[in-house]
Protein backbone atom coordinates (compact mmCIF):
# COMPACT_ATOMS: atom_id res chain seq x y z
CA UNK A 1 0.00 0.00 0.00
CA UNK A 2 1.47 3.35 -1.02
CA UNK A 3 1.54 6.19 1.45
CA UNK A 4 2.23 9.89 1.18
CA UNK A 5 3.89 9.95 4.60
CA UNK A 6 7.52 10.98 4.72
CA UNK A 7 10.13 8.25 5.07
CA UNK A 8 13.00 8.47 7.57
CA UNK A 9 16.07 6.28 7.28
CA UNK A 10 18.93 5.74 9.69
CA UNK A 11 21.76 3.35 10.38
CA UNK A 12 22.18 1.39 13.60
CA UNK A 13 25.08 -0.55 15.01
CA UNK A 14 24.55 -4.31 15.24
CA UNK A 15 23.96 -4.35 19.01
CA UNK A 16 21.27 -1.66 18.84
CA UNK A 17 19.55 -3.41 15.92
CA UNK A 18 19.53 -6.76 17.76
CA UNK A 19 18.10 -5.04 20.82
CA UNK A 20 15.34 -3.46 18.72
CA UNK A 21 14.59 -6.85 17.17
CA UNK A 22 14.28 -8.38 20.64
CA UNK A 23 12.06 -5.56 21.93
CA UNK A 24 9.85 -5.84 18.84
CA UNK A 25 9.58 -9.60 19.28
CA UNK A 26 8.77 -9.23 22.99
CA UNK A 27 6.16 -6.59 22.09
CA UNK A 28 4.74 -8.80 19.34
CA UNK A 29 5.14 -6.05 16.77
CA UNK A 30 7.41 -5.24 13.86
CA UNK A 31 10.64 -3.31 14.24
CA UNK A 32 9.16 -0.63 11.97
CA UNK A 33 6.06 -0.15 14.12
CA UNK A 34 8.24 -0.08 17.24
CA UNK A 35 10.51 2.62 15.80
CA UNK A 36 7.44 4.57 14.65
CA UNK A 37 6.12 4.46 18.24
CA UNK A 38 9.50 5.53 19.68
CA UNK A 39 9.63 8.48 17.32
CA UNK A 40 6.01 9.39 18.09
CA UNK A 41 6.59 9.22 21.86
CA UNK A 42 9.78 11.25 21.60
CA UNK A 43 8.21 13.95 19.46
CA UNK A 44 5.03 14.15 21.54
CA UNK A 45 6.91 14.40 24.83
CA UNK A 46 8.99 17.32 23.54
CA UNK A 47 6.20 19.41 22.02
CA UNK A 48 5.36 22.68 23.73
CA UNK A 49 2.55 21.95 26.22
CA UNK A 50 0.02 24.07 24.31
CA UNK A 51 0.55 21.89 21.22
CA UNK A 52 0.41 18.48 22.91
CA UNK A 53 -2.41 16.09 22.11
CA UNK A 54 -3.86 16.07 25.61
CA UNK A 55 -2.18 12.84 26.67
CA UNK A 56 1.20 12.28 28.30
CA UNK A 57 3.42 9.24 28.31
CA UNK A 58 4.42 7.82 31.68
CA UNK A 59 6.72 4.97 32.54
CA UNK A 60 7.48 2.94 35.61
CA UNK A 61 9.24 -0.11 36.93
CA UNK A 62 7.42 -3.21 38.18
CA UNK A 63 8.53 -6.50 39.68
CA UNK A 64 8.78 -9.60 37.53
CA UNK A 65 5.62 -10.93 39.18
CA UNK A 66 3.63 -7.82 38.27
CA UNK A 67 5.01 -7.90 34.73
CA UNK A 68 3.92 -11.54 34.37
CA UNK A 69 0.43 -10.57 35.51
CA UNK A 70 0.34 -7.69 33.00
CA UNK A 71 1.57 -10.05 30.29
CA UNK A 72 -1.14 -12.57 31.21
CA UNK A 73 -3.91 -9.97 30.88
CA UNK A 74 -2.31 -8.66 27.71
CA UNK A 75 -2.48 -12.11 26.13
CA UNK A 76 -5.96 -12.79 27.51
CA UNK A 77 -7.36 -9.52 26.14
CA UNK A 78 -5.31 -9.60 22.93
CA UNK A 79 -3.91 -6.17 23.81
CA UNK A 80 -0.47 -4.73 24.30
CA UNK A 81 1.00 -4.48 27.78
CA UNK A 82 0.95 -0.72 27.32
CA UNK A 83 -2.81 -0.84 26.72
CA UNK A 84 -3.31 -2.97 29.84
CA UNK A 85 -1.24 -0.56 31.95
CA UNK A 86 -3.15 2.43 30.54
CA UNK A 87 -6.44 0.75 31.41
CA UNK A 88 -5.21 0.05 34.96
CA UNK A 89 -4.03 3.63 35.45
CA UNK A 90 -7.32 5.05 34.14
CA UNK A 91 -9.34 2.69 36.37
CA UNK A 92 -7.40 3.69 39.49
CA UNK A 93 -7.72 7.36 38.54
CA UNK A 94 -11.49 7.01 38.15
CA UNK A 95 -11.70 5.33 41.58
CA UNK A 96 -9.64 8.07 43.22
CA UNK A 97 -11.83 10.79 41.69
CA UNK A 98 -15.01 8.94 42.67
CA UNK A 99 -13.81 8.45 46.26
CA UNK A 100 -12.64 12.04 46.62
CA UNK A 101 -16.15 13.45 46.12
Amino acid sequence: MATKNKKVETRLDDDTYRLLEQIAEDSETSIYELIQRFIGWGVESRRPLKEQSGVRIVSGIVSKEVYKMLEHFSNKENASISEVVTTCINHVYDEIVKNSK
